[in-house]
This record gives C-alpha cells, sequence and structure tokens, in this order.
C-alpha cells in the first residue's frame, strides 16, 4: 500500500469514526469499501481520480457482507451521480 493509500484510508476510517458503514457497528481493524470497485477495468473505464476519491470509499467490517453491500458497480444510474458527486466536489 503506497503512503497516499494509507492517507486516504485513515482519512475514510476517520471520517467514519471507525464504525462500519453497512452495519454500524465498531470496525476496527477494518477496510475500506469501494463503491465503484478498485479493479483495472474500472481505472481504465472511470479514471484513478475516481476510484481513489473518498466519497467513493467506506469504512465497513473486513466481511464480505459489510464490504459487498456497498457496491454500486452494477447500477449505472448509482456510478453516474456518485461520479457528478465527486466531480461537483473537486471543482
Amino acid at each position: 500500500m503506497t503512503q497516499k493509500n494509507k492517507q486516504i484510508k485513515i482519512k475514510v476510517a476517520e471520517r467514519d469514526q471507525y464504525i462500519c458503514q453497512t452495519c454500524f457497528q465498531r470496525a476496527d481493524p477494518g477496510c475500506i469499501a469501494h463503491l465503484i470497485a478498485d479493479t483495472k477495468a474500472n481505472r481504465k473505464i472511470y479514471g484513478n481520480h475516481i476510484i481513489d476519491h473518498p466519497l467513493n470509499k467506506k469504512w465497513t467490517h473486513i466481511s464480505n457482507k459489510c464490504n459487498d453491500a456497498w457496491n454500486i458497480g452494477n447500477n449505472p444510474g448509482k456510478c453516474k451521480k456518485l461520479i457528478c458527486k465527486i466531480l461537483e466536489e473537486a471543482k
């Protein structure tokens, strides 16, 4: 994990107060759930600035149940809405 990724992980964890954003229980240790998955294909489609943006991340338990609940990759409308929000914040 790069230093930048570590900083983003800490920022997301602190923003979400180390609370799993799926079940609202303390998640320490926890992990980052990407709303638009962190894959090579998605990085090519959307760009690193979208995939790495804090708004594309939620703090969750490491379990697949909690982490997978945030996947919006199969919903183009939700993806578009999130991307617009990220781009608007970047202005």
